[in-house]
């Protein structure tokens, strides 16, 4: 499977196929657990490939963050990074994630019961005009509130390369990014249920380093290990009737991720 592609400044890329087939083939290749998927500057990608790196997106995100969920304590610091990261060019969320705000901060009310057993933690998304610099640095800061109206704070880094030579460093285009980092690596430790079953709500404030103007929209999605799995096994369904299907009317995005290496001349896989 392919789980790092830096393609970003391939003027040539205008189609992404599926990697639909792949990772679901790789779910429990726990070992495969950082992933990050560049499509910077890539101006000429169409509506479609772009809804394609979208929605596969969320695919990738749930077998990263099931994968995750199974390590011990000891191996936090080996994975102490962002084990999701996706960009692409855009100005709009991905439909999966259920909250979205304007700006750069987001607030939501959580449900009863959120922090349960099979919980993975949150997925994120945001759309910033980035800068063409060597890379790009940025911040996001959750706050969880309790309705005694107790606080607890977890900041998060990232770090992405671009190093887009020839391109005018002053220039900013829109780009949507799509993130995931488990937060019991940031506090290195299994989260505590005595302080997050009492939390009602959670904020999300992201803010740039360098390289990007401020943020303009952003999401968030609650990861579970019973969506991630209903989630593969309706890929894997819809897999298996395409294989079924006559010759000719199979599912035309099941073929892997071929034209990600083809287009962009960089296999850089682990």
């Amino acid at each position: 499977m392919l789980s790092r592609l830096q393609a970003n400044g391939c003027k040539s890329l205008k189609t992404v196929s599926s990697s639909r087939t792949a990772i679901t083939q790789c779910w429990n290749r726990y070992e495969l657990l950082r992933e990050q998927l560049n499509f910077s500057n890539c101006g000429r990608l169409g509506y479609d490939a772009r809804s394609s790196i979208m929605v596969d997106a969320q695919l990738r995100i749930m077998r990263v963050a099931t994968a995750s969920s199974k390590l011990e304590e000891e191996d936090y610091e080996k994975y102490s990074g962002p084990l999701v990261t996706i960009l692409c060019p855009g100005d709009e969320i991905p439909n999966w994630f259920v909250h979205q705000n304007e700006g750069a901060s987001i607030n939501v009310r959580l449900p009863a019961n959120w922090f349960r057993e099979g919980f993975l933690g949150f997925a994120l998304s945001f759309v910033a005009s980035i800068l063409f610099a060597p890379d790009v640095k940025f911040e996001c800061m959750y706050n969880f509130k309790t309705g005694e109206g107790e606080s607890h704070e977890i900041n998060c880094y990232f770090n992405l390369e671009i190093n887009d030579e020839g391109i005018c460093h002053y220039s900013y285009l829109q780009h949507v990014f799509v993130l995931y980092k488990d937060l019991e690596y940031e506090e290195r430790t299994k989260w505590s249920s005595a302080f997050y079953d009492r939390v009602t709500e959670v904020s999300v404030h992201f803010w740039q380093e360098r390289g990007f103007r401020t943020v303009e929209k952003c999401g968030m999605c609650l990861l579970y290990a019973e969506d991630a799995e209903k989630l593969k096994c309706d890929v894997m369904s819809r897999q298996e009737q395409d294989e079924h299907a006559p010759s000719g009317s199979g599912d035309p995005e099941a073929s892997g991720s071929n034209e990600y290496e083809e287009a962009s001349g960089s296999d850089d896989s682990e």
